[in-house]
């Protein structure tokens, strides 16, 4: 019995010695090491909602995007220039050609038509210089009007106009020199025209009212 409270009686200063050290060591492993347990949270991920139009491409991206549609659309728009200007072209040469066979088809007929009595009586008149005497006035007037004729495609297509024609009258009664002073602007008129002057040579009976050569313009209303 002795020897137990003796036993005892040594122990317990130890215990409290070895208490003692073990909550130091405690404490001083959580104050340094500070150990805590992290209990994990679960979030909510929230939604996000994002146009369209908010998107932006990279820049090296839309540079290389629109300098190639740019480029396609410009081709584009070449091609479509190019074929527009050469089916003009072709329009214009076909324009052209027509019209050049049209005239020259037209001159042909005017040149080689010989007038026809019917034709006299269509509304022609011969307005002759006013410094002309009135009876050589009337003499050209007579002369002039029987190879002066309208030519028929002239009258279907309503064509009108005045054509001065200038001539230098001999006292023989030639004319020479006859050309075109003022255009109708219509060829075919000024053709019949200028023909009818010439045809009209020689002219009889001049001799009594020019006595040297005379230059004179004689203005015929289509």
């Amino acid at each position: 019995m002795k020897n137990e409270l003796k036993l005892l009686k040594f122990s317990l200063p130890l215990l409290f010695f070895f208490s003692i050290f073990f909550h130091l060591f405690g404490f001083l492993f959580v104050y340094f090491f500070n150990i805590k347990i992290k209990i994990p949270v679960k979030l909510e991920t929230p939604y996000y909602y994002v146009p369209d139009s908010a998107y932006v491409m990279p820049s090296y991206v839309a540079s290389s995007g629109v300098a190639h549609t740019n480029k396609n659309q410009s081709a584009q728009e070449i091609n479509k220039t190019k074929l527009s200007l050469e089916s003009e072209i072709q329009r214009e040469l076909s324009s052209f050609s027509s019209d050049y066979d049209f005239m020259k088809e037209i001159t042909k007929r005017v040149q080689y038509q010989k007038p026809s009595p019917e034709k006299y009586t269509e509304a022609i008149h011969m307005i002759g210089d006013k410094f002309l005497d009135d009876p050589l006035r009337k003499l050209l007037g007579h002369a002039i009007t029987r190879r002066l004729y309208y030519p028929k495609v002239a009258s279907d297509l309503h064509m009108r106009g005045v054509v001065s024609i200038g001539f230098t009258l001999l006292p023989t009664g030639e004319v020479v020199g006859a050309r075109i002073v003022k255009s109708s602007r219509e060829r075919i008129l000024d053709i019949a025209a200028l023909n009818a002057i010439n045809d009209a040579s020689p002219i009889n009976n001049v001799d009594i009212y020019v006595k040297k050569p005379k230059y004179l313009i004689v203005n015929i209303i289509y």
